[in-house]
């Protein structure tokens, strides 16, 4: 058989020998690459949840410095003056969901308060990108963005983090759950504007109730997340599956809850009292449930 030498050497590797060893070294590949791809998604997990921790933790110290108020989830487009949601939006309405709760809390998770470097506990690692395309106004979409700057705070728009949506619009609290206005107390904040928002003392078991939780995939885009309470209201399962996170199965795509599942099917969850959590898809939390018993906060 013909075998490979090396000049000025004896006996080299046979075809067969050379075989042999590349065999091996592809064995080992295949059994090594998948432990390291899962190690890799571990690490982007463990990135994810100490992301949700930072907002848990800076929501405390907000509501510290706010009287013990917490944070709205998100306002709409009509402009504020004077108060620390004067953002104007312009008429391409290309600020629309960058007036957030999150934002709100920038300034507890950074020492820049209005440039990029506030973006990156925004930014979940697993979140994928999908290939570039910049907007009209020249920032690139699903990429969490600094779009402007008010009283120090830099509004975010795509964060791949939301608030809970019943802490309300513009401060005003919770208000689409009956009879939780009452939790709700004016407080009067920046430049005399008075600020209406849930107290953190009012919001019951905050051990138990969702603060802040990852999105789901292109959900950057948009404001407004769906809780698994709020989404029941259009489920048809139209496809058969009894699959909660697949869109088909409401009326519209986007009413589908708005959980991120990159994590192994978890969503990375931050509660009321400070920690958070890496909670399975089928939890009582996020879509083993049809009502929203973690998510209304004084219930």
């Amino acid at each position: 058989m013909k075998t490979f030498s090396a000049p000025g050497r004896g006996h080299g590797f046979t075809l067969i020998e050379l075989l042999v060893v590349i065999a091996i070294i592809a064995i080992l590949a295949g059994l090594l690459l998948p432990a390291l791809a899962k190690a890799k998604n571990k690490g982007k997990g463990a990135q994810c949840l100490n992301n949700t921790k930072q907002i848990a933790t800076a929501a405390q110290i907000y509501a510290g410095d706010m009287d013990d108020r917490l944070m709205f989830s998100w306002a709409g487009n009509d402009n504020n003056p004077g108060t620390p949601y004067d953002v104007s939006y312009p008429a391409n309405n290309s600020l629309y969901g960058a007036v957030n709760g999150q934002s709100l809390l920038t300034r507890y998770l950074t020492a820049e308060r209005t440039t990029d470097a506030v973006v990156n506990g925004l930014r979940c690692p697993s979140y994928y990108l999908p290939p570039a395309r910049v907007t009209g106004e020249g920032f690139i979409d699903h990429v969490p963005k600094v779009w402007t700057n008010t009283f120090t705070i830099g509004w975010v728009r795509y964060s791949h983090y939301r608030i809970n949506p019943y802490f309300g619009n513009r401060g005003l609290g919770p208000g689409i759950e009956s009879g939780m206005g009452s939790f709700a107390a004016g407080w009067t904040g920046l430049n005399g504007w008075t600020h209406i928002a849930l107290r953190n003392d009012s919001v019951v078991k905050p051990q138990d109730k969702v603060l802040a939780f990852d999105i789901k995939q292109d959900n950057a885009r948009q404001p407004y997340c769906n809780t698994p309470g709020g989404a029941n209201g259009t489920w048809t399962n139209a496809t058969g599956d009894n699959d909660r996170n697949n869109g088909l199965n409401y009326q519209q795509t986007w009413q589908a809850p708005g959980l991120g599942l990159y994590h192994e099917f978890r969503t990375m969850i931050a509660f009321v009292d400070g920690h958070s959590e890496a909670v399975p898809k089928l939890s009582p939390i996020t879509f083993g449930t049809t009502t929203d018993t973690h998510w209304i906060p004084g219930r």
